[in-house]
């Protein structure tokens, strides 16, 4: 397991996701550390919610627009990464958090394993409507 060195900060990941603007998913490069499974700021993903699945969920706007795409307008404040690819942090539950902007206009924070490249990926029963 590879863990990433203190002095590369969230701030240095987020301007490393902007030079690929809209590439998707990518691994970046940063004081010679390679950080895998990122998505560059401005990618158009689909997103598919994993968490508690309730009206009265204070996420249920997240859970109503299960199933649809999103730009990833960066990263979101989360706890410094510490490890190089998404297997790794989601073993250690210490996953990325981006800020997403769906066509509606909502904006919302996610979980990196919420963040898909195609529809085939969606592991979950599409939403019921927003009551």
């Amino acid at each position: 397991m590879a863990t990433i060195p203190e002095k590369i900060t969230n701030e240095m990941l987020a301007a490393a996701l902007n030079q690929v603007r809209g590439r998707g998913k990518v691994s970046v490069e940063i004081d010679g550390c390679r950080i895998d499974d990122v998505w560059a700021t401005g990618s158009r993903v689909w997103f598919e919610y994993h968490c508690r699945e309730s009206h009265d969920s204070q996420d249920a706007p997240a859970w109503y627009h299960s199933h649809q795409q999103v730009e990833v307008l960066g990263l979101s404040d989360c706890e410094q990464i510490s490890f190089t690819t998404s297997e790794e942090r989601a073993n250690e539950a210490i996953v990325l958090v981006y800020r997403v902007r769906f066509d509606d206009g909502l904006e919302w924070d996610v979980f990196e394993d919420e963040l898909l490249t195609d529809p085939s990926q969606f592991e979950r029963d599409d939403p019921p409507r927003q009551l």
